[in-house]
Order: C-alpha cells, then structure tokens, then sequence
C-alpha cells in the first residue's frame, strides 16, 4: 500500500502501531521496518494506547537510525512531556514529535519542542492560531484562545464516537460539509447530549473566523 501510494504522489506515508493485540517492542520495530523501507517518502508513525504504554525515546531513535525517512511520529496521551523531552535529546529534529487528541495537551508541550498538532478537521484553524500563537511565546493570549476550545475539546473526548458525531455536527454548521451523517454502527447521543454539544458548538463558532 506504501508503494502504491508513493506511485499515487503523495507526499507522506502515515500509519499506526498496531494495538490489537499486545507485542513485544522487537516485533513492532520489526512491522514498521519493512514499511519504512518500502518507501523513500517521509514516513509519519502513529501510536495511541489507551491505558497501555506508547512508544519511547529508545524505540524512536532505533527506527529513525535504521531509517531515516521517519521523520514524524504522533503522541496522544497525558503526562507525556518528560518523554518528548527525552525524544529531543536523542534524535533532535530528525523526528519531529506531533500531538493528537484534540491539541488537549499543546500548550504543555511548545515549549519543549512539539513540532505541530494533528486534531480533527473542524478546529484546524483556531488550534493553527493557537499554536503559532505559543511558539511566539505570547503564551497568555495563547491560553486565553485555547479556553474558548476546551469545553468542546473535552467534552468530546469523553467517548470517540460522541467525537465523530459532534465534530461532524460543527462541520456541516460551518459549511464543510453537507450532512452530519455517522455510520450506523455508531453511539447515538441522547436529547440531552445533543442539546449541549449545539451550545458548545455555538461556543467555538464564536472562536473563528468566518464562521
């Protein structure tokens, strides 16, 4: 697939470490090799573990020496700005260190070297600005922004599916797309849910541009 897509014209090879079942760090290692190696593309690995380890410095500096078209990988978990920091002192810029779930934990993490964010798609701009914002060191305004964002971020992270029902309901108000439509197999928010995740929408709204 990483082949095809580089055949394709994209410009980075993304996947996940595979969390199913639980592997020992050697098999992982051994998995992502071979679709490092299959590409000459920038390769973005992401790792997300509820309640389990990620992956660490050690681990990060192995597949980045073994290949060094990893160039990216993606962390969304609490507490993790000891270990991007011990990232940073083993392989430098070599592998920029991303932050997913929502941008939740960004602004702990700027000033020690988080490279950017990888939330969904309906807050791209406002978490852009925020995040410009910190690495200015205008830290205050920063955090001021990001309060505007944080009852909706949190409120729906508390379950990935109500995430997907909400964002898509922020996205079909701001015009991106048509239908809030989910899948059918899906959590189905109640009245009452819904009723607050529209005034935390209205909320963010008010937070950008254009909307």
């Amino acid at each position: 697939m990483a082949k095809r897509y580089q055949e394709l014209g994209v410009d980075i090879i993304s996947t996940a470490v595979p969390r199913l079942f639980p592997l020992n760090d050697g098999d992982i290692l051994n998995h992502l090799s071979r679709i490092a190696e299959s590409t000459s593309l920038p390769f973005l690995l992401q790792d997300f573990n509820p309640g389990g380890p990620t992956i660490g410095a050690q681990f990060i500096q192995s597949l980045n020496i073994n290949h060094p078209n990893f160039a990216y990988v993606k962390l969304e978990e609490p507490l993790f700005v000891n270990k991007l920091i011990a990232i940073r002192d083993l392989v430098g810029d070599r592998v920029g260190v991303l932050e997913g779930w929502g941008g939740y934990y960004m602004l702990e993490l700027i000033p020690h070297g988080l490279c950017g964010v990888m939330p969904g798609v309906a807050l791209i701009e406002p978490l852009n600005r925020i995040f410009r914002l910190a690495k200015a060191g205008e830290m205050t305004t920063a955090m001021t922004q990001m309060g505007q964002l944080l009852p909706f971020i949190n409120y729906s992270l508390q379950n990935l599916e109500l995430l997907l029902q909400i964002e898509k309901r922020l996205l079909a108000q701001r015009g991106i797309i048509e239908h809030a439509t989910v899948r059918a197999s899906t959590y189905t928010p109640s009245e009452a849910e819904l009723a607050y995740s529209d005034l935390l929408i209205e909320h963010v709204l008010k937070a950008i541009p254009g909307s």
